[in-house]
């Protein structure tokens, strides 16, 4: 429909390491739209997954909770 999203990323302390966000994005998008929630939505559980990931050695060793929580700090603008 000619619109966009922009995501900024999600600020995280003490960051371990950034191998796995990309699968972890990819991983939290999947899970969204999965669940039916919207792209907007998916989004968000994409860029929360992330930066969940963000705090682990390795990729994709994160916690439901932890992204839930990384969720809460998501914000995304349509253009």
């Amino acid at each position: 429909k000619g619109n966009f999203y922009f995501l900024p990323a999600i600020k995280v302390k003490n960051i371990v390491s950034p191998v796995g966000c990309g699968d972890a994005y990819s991983a939290g998008l999947l899970h969204g739209l999965s669940k039916g929630l919207t792209l907007k939505d998916s989004c968000k559980w994409a860029a929360a997954a992330a930066a969940a990931n963000l705090k682990h050695l390795g990729s994709c060793f994160i916690d439901k909770r932890v992204v839930t929580g990384y969720l809460k700090m998501a914000r995304i603008t349509e253009y």
